[in-house]
């Protein structure tokens, strides 16, 4: 006996539902056809993929953790092969699940699925925002094939596929003393009110500028909301140091604008990354998000 493509599909099912009478509903297939799948799973396997409750349904052991990653990418390249075969010469298709860095989404996904219809317009994205952790996550459990995110704190099992490197920058009042200014210097800072956006591994980075400068951070406001960080540098209640730079000054708050300056202290850079699962094989759709995503992060 060899694992074949209907195990996986059926283990995946039970897997999503998290009960093999769920699966079965959703599949229009007997329950013991599925329970007889996946116990052939487990016998080919010689180990244990889920643990059975009558309570609670099904959870997974880790090696049924493990196969679930595996089994997504495995059908995902088992559609690709059928999709060449089919429509050999013809464009890509099919629906692609991506992961995007909640704050970098507004920046960079509506240009990346401008030209990804463009090149591809039989592919279409579904998109999971979230934070560096949440990506990550999702990531290793093959809820999405590759993520956007920032280069902090990546795990070990990640294959960063393209980099692009951005500096960091001061956000203050249009109005302030200093907005007129080419470069504005840390210790200039240090006692003004500062805005943190406080976003799980981002935060972390911010405060290192501080801390590699010897400096503590006057902290008035602490939001994991980009555009509240903004407003209220507008509405004058401090300043804020941010990554993406939005290509006009308005912000939501209507009644100010905020002026980008250049930080004057040497710091390190952040990067934008493209990622995946380090040794799994990109589906064909995948491969072509990539290559979008390499022409616009390195333009």
């Amino acid at each position: 006996m060899t694992i074949n493509l209907k195990q996986l599909r059926y283990f995946l099912a039970v897997v999503e539902a998290e009960n093999v009478t769920k699966a079965s509903q959703k599949l229009y297939i007997s329950q013991p056809a599925i329970s007889n799948a996946i116990k052939q799973l487990e016998e080919y396997l010689a180990v244990q993929l889920l643990i059975r409750s009558h309570a609670k349904g099904v959870s997974l052991t880790e090696a049924g953790k493990d196969l679930a990653v595996k089994a997504k990418a495995l059908l995902s390249y088992a559609e690709d092969i059928e999709n060449q075969v089919r429509d050999l010469g013809q464009s890509l298709a099919g629906e692609l699940s991506i992961g995007c860095f909640v704050t970098l989404a507004p920046f960079v996904l509506p240009i990346l699925m401008k030209r990804l219809k463009e090149l591809h317009p039989g592919v279409s994205l579904k998109v999971v925002e979230g934070n560096a952790e949440q990506l990550q996550a999702a990531l290793m459990n093959g809820d999405i094939e590759l993520a956007i995110m920032y280069d902090l704190a990546l795990n070990s099992r990640l294959d960063v596929k393209v980099k692009k490197s951005i500096p960091p920058y001061v956000l203050l009042p249009q109005n302030h003393r200093l907005a007129n200014n080419q470069v504005v210097s840390l210790d200039e800072l240090k006692d003004m009110p500062y805005i943190l956006l406080d976003l799980p591994l981002s935060r972390d980075y911010f405060l290192s500028i501080f801390s590699d400068a010897g400096i503590t951070p006057n902290i008035i406001m602490r939001t994991g909301s980009y555009e509240l960080v903004r407003s209220m540098v507008a509405a004058e209640q401090g300043y804020s140091i941010l990554a993406m730079r939005p290509k006009h000054a308005t912000t939501y708050y209507g009644e100010g604008q905020v002026a980008c300056i250049e930080l004057q202290d040497a710091c390190p850079n952040i990067s934008i990354v493209l990622v995946g699962v380090d040794g799994l094989r990109l589906s064909r759709k995948a491969e072509g998000f990539k290559d979008v995503c390499i022409s616009f992060l390195t333009s």
